[in-house]
């Protein structure tokens, strides 16, 4: 089973405000993020996050 991290935990890991998270897991496809909530914790795919800032270049998404 995948590890899990929690949103703060995933805003650390990829430079991004708390509240940016918030905005990507509010998106439909969760901006990319494998997550679950439980209750009002958000718990997501550690991997889901490192895959997400592989495609960083200076702090920044590329497609």
């Amino acid at each position: 089973m995948s590890e899990k991290v929690t949103a703060q935990q995933a805003a650390q890991i990829l430079g991004y405000h708390l509240t940016h998270i918030y905005r990507l897991l509010a998106k439909p496809g969760r901006g990319g993020l494998l997550a679950q909530k439980f209750g009002n914790t958000w718990m997501i795919d550690k991997d889901s996050v490192l895959a997400l800032k592989s495609q960083q270049v200076d702090g920044r998404l590329v497609s």
